[in-house]
Protein backbone atom coordinates (compact mmCIF):
# COMPACT_ATOMS: atom_id res chain seq x y z
CA UNK A 1 0.00 0.00 0.00
CA UNK A 2 1.15 3.91 -0.34
CA UNK A 3 0.12 7.06 0.57
CA UNK A 4 0.13 9.83 -0.53
CA UNK A 5 -0.74 13.52 0.18
CA UNK A 6 -3.99 14.84 -1.43
CA UNK A 7 -1.75 17.64 -3.90
CA UNK A 8 0.20 14.59 -5.37
CA UNK A 9 -2.16 14.01 -8.27
CA UNK A 10 -1.52 17.48 -9.16
CA UNK A 11 1.86 17.82 -9.41
CA UNK A 12 3.24 18.12 -13.27
CA UNK A 13 6.57 19.12 -14.14
CA UNK A 14 6.95 22.47 -15.76
CA UNK A 15 9.67 21.42 -18.16
CA UNK A 16 10.66 24.99 -19.92
CA UNK A 17 8.41 26.44 -18.04
CA UNK A 18 10.57 26.14 -14.90
CA UNK A 19 12.82 28.82 -13.19
CA UNK A 20 14.81 26.70 -12.04
CA UNK A 21 15.58 23.35 -14.09
CA UNK A 22 16.48 20.08 -12.45
CA UNK A 23 18.75 19.11 -15.27
CA UNK A 24 21.25 21.97 -13.94
CA UNK A 25 23.42 21.56 -11.36
CA UNK A 26 22.86 17.91 -10.37
CA UNK A 27 24.66 14.94 -11.10
CA UNK A 28 22.23 12.49 -12.46
CA UNK A 29 23.26 8.83 -11.95
CA UNK A 30 21.85 5.90 -14.56
CA UNK A 31 20.14 3.29 -13.21
CA UNK A 32 21.94 -0.38 -14.34
CA UNK A 33 18.51 -1.31 -15.88
CA UNK A 34 18.42 1.81 -17.55
CA UNK A 35 22.48 1.81 -18.63
CA UNK A 36 21.37 -1.81 -20.30
CA UNK A 37 18.29 -0.49 -21.63
CA UNK A 38 20.15 2.72 -23.50
CA UNK A 39 22.99 0.04 -24.82
CA UNK A 40 20.13 -2.21 -26.54
CA UNK A 41 19.22 1.10 -28.35
CA UNK A 42 22.50 1.99 -28.96
CA UNK A 43 23.15 -1.33 -30.66
CA UNK A 44 20.12 -1.03 -32.64
CA UNK A 45 19.83 2.55 -33.94
CA UNK A 46 22.00 4.05 -36.85
CA UNK A 47 21.63 7.43 -35.06
CA UNK A 48 20.67 9.50 -32.89
CA UNK A 49 21.16 10.86 -29.39
CA UNK A 50 21.97 8.06 -27.41
CA UNK A 51 24.04 6.47 -30.45
CA UNK A 52 25.96 9.93 -31.18
CA UNK A 53 27.33 11.13 -28.06
CA UNK A 54 26.06 8.86 -25.26
CA UNK A 55 30.13 7.57 -24.49
CA UNK A 56 31.24 10.61 -24.73
CA UNK A 57 28.06 12.11 -22.49
CA UNK A 58 28.74 9.60 -19.67
CA UNK A 59 31.19 8.24 -17.20
CA UNK A 60 31.75 5.32 -15.03
CA UNK A 61 32.38 5.64 -11.20
CA UNK A 62 34.65 3.66 -8.51
CA UNK A 63 31.41 1.72 -7.71
CA UNK A 64 30.24 0.95 -11.35
CA UNK A 65 28.12 3.65 -11.26
CA UNK A 66 27.06 5.41 -14.56
CA UNK A 67 26.24 9.22 -14.91
CA UNK A 68 25.66 11.64 -16.81
CA UNK A 69 28.75 14.22 -17.21
CA UNK A 70 27.67 17.27 -16.97
CA UNK A 71 28.53 20.11 -18.98
CA UNK A 72 30.83 23.31 -18.12
CA UNK A 73 28.11 25.31 -17.31
CA UNK A 74 26.55 22.51 -14.81
CA UNK A 75 24.01 21.32 -17.11
CA UNK A 76 22.65 17.75 -18.36
CA UNK A 77 24.80 17.23 -21.73
CA UNK A 78 20.54 16.20 -23.15
CA UNK A 79 19.44 19.51 -21.76
CA UNK A 80 18.19 21.36 -25.03
CA UNK A 81 18.54 25.08 -24.66
CA UNK A 82 14.91 25.56 -24.63
CA UNK A 83 15.22 23.61 -21.36
CA UNK A 84 13.12 20.23 -22.68
CA UNK A 85 15.09 16.98 -22.61
CA UNK A 86 16.65 15.26 -25.72
CA UNK A 87 15.93 11.83 -25.03
CA UNK A 88 12.28 13.02 -24.01
CA UNK A 89 11.90 14.57 -27.35
CA UNK A 90 13.80 12.12 -29.34
CA UNK A 91 12.40 8.91 -27.09
CA UNK A 92 9.52 9.63 -24.94
CA UNK A 93 9.38 9.82 -21.45
CA UNK A 94 9.53 6.16 -21.15
CA UNK A 95 13.27 6.55 -21.85
CA UNK A 96 13.94 8.11 -18.79
CA UNK A 97 16.21 6.97 -16.01
CA UNK A 98 14.77 6.00 -12.56
CA UNK A 99 16.28 9.65 -10.56
CA UNK A 100 14.97 11.71 -13.54
CA UNK A 101 11.79 9.76 -13.79
CA UNK A 102 11.01 9.93 -10.36
CA UNK A 103 12.39 13.56 -9.46
CA UNK A 104 11.03 15.30 -6.95
CA UNK A 105 9.25 11.98 -5.91
CA UNK A 106 10.47 10.81 -2.91
CA UNK A 107 9.43 7.62 -0.82
CA UNK A 108 9.37 6.53 3.23
CA UNK A 109 9.37 2.68 3.18
CA UNK A 110 7.39 2.00 6.38
CA UNK A 111 6.98 -1.20 8.11
CA UNK A 112 3.21 -2.28 6.18
CA UNK A 113 3.06 0.34 3.51
CA UNK A 114 5.04 3.40 1.75
CA UNK A 115 4.71 6.91 2.33
CA UNK A 116 5.16 8.74 -0.92
CA UNK A 117 4.95 12.61 -2.07
CA UNK A 118 7.37 14.99 -3.61
CA UNK A 119 10.06 16.94 -2.66
CA UNK A 120 10.27 20.94 -2.22
CA UNK A 121 13.66 21.06 -4.48
CA UNK A 122 11.23 21.09 -7.24
CA UNK A 123 9.67 24.76 -7.53
CA UNK A 124 6.47 23.46 -8.78
CA UNK A 125 6.24 20.74 -5.54
CA UNK A 126 7.17 23.89 -3.65
CA UNK A 127 4.48 25.89 -4.55
CA UNK A 128 1.82 23.11 -4.42
CA UNK A 129 2.45 22.48 -0.72
CA UNK A 130 2.55 25.95 0.20
CA UNK A 131 -0.95 27.07 -1.59
CA UNK A 132 -2.50 23.93 -0.81
CA UNK A 133 -6.05 25.10 0.75
CA UNK A 134 -6.03 24.00 4.43
CA UNK A 135 -4.66 20.38 6.12
CA UNK A 136 -3.24 18.16 3.76
CA UNK A 137 -5.59 14.76 3.48
CA UNK A 138 -3.81 11.91 3.00
CA UNK A 139 -5.34 8.42 0.87
CA UNK A 140 -4.05 5.01 -0.85
CA UNK A 141 -2.84 5.44 -3.90
CA UNK A 142 -4.22 2.41 -5.36
CA UNK A 143 -7.60 2.77 -4.12
CA UNK A 144 -8.52 6.98 -2.93
CA UNK A 145 -9.46 5.21 0.56
CA UNK A 146 -8.64 8.29 2.60
CA UNK A 147 -5.86 7.19 5.80
CA UNK A 148 -3.32 8.62 7.86
CA UNK A 149 0.06 9.24 7.73
CA UNK A 150 2.29 7.27 10.54
CA UNK A 151 3.23 10.89 11.78
CA UNK A 152 -0.26 11.54 12.30
CA UNK A 153 -1.33 8.39 14.00
CA UNK A 154 0.82 8.88 17.55
CA UNK A 155 -0.55 11.82 19.90
CA UNK A 156 2.91 11.39 22.03
CA UNK A 157 5.01 12.59 19.55
CA UNK A 158 7.47 15.53 20.26
CA UNK A 159 4.79 18.80 19.30
CA UNK A 160 6.68 21.21 16.40
CA UNK A 161 6.34 24.59 17.35
CA UNK A 162 8.22 28.04 16.66
CA UNK A 163 11.00 28.21 18.78
CA UNK A 164 10.82 31.67 20.82
CA UNK A 165 14.15 33.96 19.38
CA UNK A 166 15.55 33.89 23.11
CA UNK A 167 15.96 30.15 22.85
CA UNK A 168 18.30 29.78 20.35
CA UNK A 169 21.21 31.27 19.19
CA UNK A 170 20.75 32.34 15.24
CA UNK A 171 24.14 33.46 14.70
CA UNK A 172 25.29 30.32 15.90
CA UNK A 173 22.82 28.48 13.55
CA UNK A 174 23.93 30.95 10.71
CA UNK A 175 27.39 29.95 10.95
CA UNK A 176 26.60 26.10 11.02
CA UNK A 177 24.68 25.99 7.80
CA UNK A 178 27.32 28.07 6.21
CA UNK A 179 29.56 25.34 7.24
CA UNK A 180 27.73 23.04 5.64
CA UNK A 181 28.27 22.29 1.83
CA UNK A 182 26.39 24.54 -0.47
CA UNK A 183 25.45 24.47 -4.11
CA UNK A 184 23.72 27.59 -5.02
CA UNK A 185 24.97 31.21 -4.32
CA UNK A 186 21.19 32.61 -3.39
CA UNK A 187 21.41 30.16 -0.71
CA UNK A 188 24.82 31.55 0.61
CA UNK A 189 23.45 34.81 0.46
CA UNK A 190 20.54 34.36 2.14
CA UNK A 191 22.71 32.47 5.09
CA UNK A 192 24.81 35.67 5.42
CA UNK A 193 21.56 37.45 5.64
CA UNK A 194 20.46 35.77 8.34
CA UNK A 195 24.09 36.48 10.32
CA UNK A 196 24.17 39.79 9.37
CA UNK A 197 20.26 40.15 10.96
CA UNK A 198 19.87 37.47 12.93
CA UNK A 199 18.38 39.78 16.08
CA UNK A 200 15.41 40.55 13.47
CA UNK A 201 12.16 39.39 15.50
CA UNK A 202 9.42 37.58 14.29
CA UNK A 203 7.53 39.76 11.82
CA UNK A 204 4.12 40.91 12.51
CA UNK A 205 2.84 40.33 9.05
CA UNK A 206 3.44 36.71 8.99
CA UNK A 207 1.11 36.23 12.17
CA UNK A 208 -1.77 36.64 10.05
CA UNK A 209 -4.14 33.49 8.85
CA UNK A 210 -2.92 33.71 5.44
CA UNK A 211 0.70 33.11 6.25
CA UNK A 212 0.29 31.04 9.42
CA UNK A 213 -1.41 28.59 6.99
CA UNK A 214 1.47 28.45 4.45
CA UNK A 215 4.13 28.04 7.54
CA UNK A 216 1.52 25.45 8.79
CA UNK A 217 1.85 23.35 5.00
CA UNK A 218 5.82 23.73 5.51
CA UNK A 219 5.06 22.08 8.57
CA UNK A 220 3.59 19.50 7.63
CA UNK A 221 5.41 18.63 4.54
CA UNK A 222 8.34 18.27 6.74
CA UNK A 223 6.88 15.83 9.16
CA UNK A 224 5.47 13.76 6.31
CA UNK A 225 8.67 13.40 4.84
CA UNK A 226 10.99 13.00 8.09
CA UNK A 227 8.89 11.16 10.13
CA UNK A 228 10.54 9.39 12.56
CA UNK A 229 10.25 9.88 15.63
CA UNK A 230 13.94 11.27 16.14
CA UNK A 231 13.53 13.35 13.56
CA UNK A 232 11.39 16.29 15.26
CA UNK A 233 14.52 18.20 16.39
CA UNK A 234 15.09 18.13 12.98
CA UNK A 235 12.06 19.63 11.87
CA UNK A 236 11.52 21.99 14.19
CA UNK A 237 14.91 23.50 13.65
CA UNK A 238 14.27 23.10 9.56
CA UNK A 239 11.06 24.86 10.03
CA UNK A 240 11.95 27.29 11.99
CA UNK A 241 15.05 28.53 10.13
CA UNK A 242 12.64 28.92 7.13
CA UNK A 243 10.57 31.17 9.42
CA UNK A 244 12.99 33.36 10.39
CA UNK A 245 14.61 33.43 6.86
CA UNK A 246 11.58 34.92 5.69
CA UNK A 247 11.66 37.36 8.85
CA UNK A 248 14.94 38.96 7.53
CA UNK A 249 14.23 38.93 4.03
CA UNK A 250 10.93 40.83 5.23
CA UNK A 251 12.40 43.34 7.26
CA UNK A 252 15.42 44.06 4.52
CA UNK A 253 12.37 44.35 1.28
CA UNK A 254 9.38 45.64 3.31
CA UNK A 255 7.35 43.45 1.38
CA UNK A 256 7.00 39.92 0.61
CA UNK A 257 4.84 37.26 -1.41
CA UNK A 258 4.01 33.73 -1.57
CA UNK A 259 6.81 33.54 -3.97
CA UNK A 260 9.21 34.38 -1.84
CA UNK A 261 8.46 31.77 0.50
CA UNK A 262 8.24 28.89 -2.44
CA UNK A 263 11.90 30.24 -3.08
CA UNK A 264 13.14 29.70 0.59
CA UNK A 265 11.50 26.59 0.67
CA UNK A 266 12.95 25.42 -2.79
CA UNK A 267 16.26 26.71 -2.08
CA UNK A 268 16.64 25.07 2.10
CA UNK A 269 15.07 22.06 0.15
CA UNK A 270 17.50 21.58 -2.36
CA UNK A 271 20.43 22.40 -0.03
CA UNK A 272 19.38 20.51 2.84
CA UNK A 273 16.97 17.85 2.14
CA UNK A 274 18.77 16.68 -0.50
CA UNK A 275 21.96 16.33 0.58
CA UNK A 276 21.85 13.06 3.15
CA UNK A 277 25.74 14.72 4.49
CA UNK A 278 23.94 17.92 5.20
CA UNK A 279 21.15 15.91 6.82
CA UNK A 280 23.44 13.67 8.82
CA UNK A 281 25.23 16.70 10.35
CA UNK A 282 22.37 18.98 11.73
CA UNK A 283 21.32 15.24 12.97
CA UNK A 284 24.78 15.00 14.96
CA UNK A 285 24.56 18.72 15.58
CA UNK A 286 21.32 18.62 17.55
CA UNK A 287 22.43 15.21 19.27
CA UNK A 288 25.30 16.69 20.84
Amino acid sequence: MTIVPDYYKEFKCKASDCSHNCCIGWEIDIDKETAERYAGIIEKESEGPLKDRFKKCTACAGDGTVHFVLTEDERCPYLKEDGLCELICTYGEDILCNICADHPRFRNFQKDHVEMGIGMACEEAARLIISHDGPVKYAELETGKETLPDYLKSKKRKPVGIIPDDEIDWDYFADFFLSLERLDEEWTSLLMLLLEESETPHQKVFRNREWKERFERIKEYLLYRHSKTDERDFVELCWNLIIKLMDVIYAKKKHVEAADLINVARLFSAEIEYSDENVEIIKDELMA
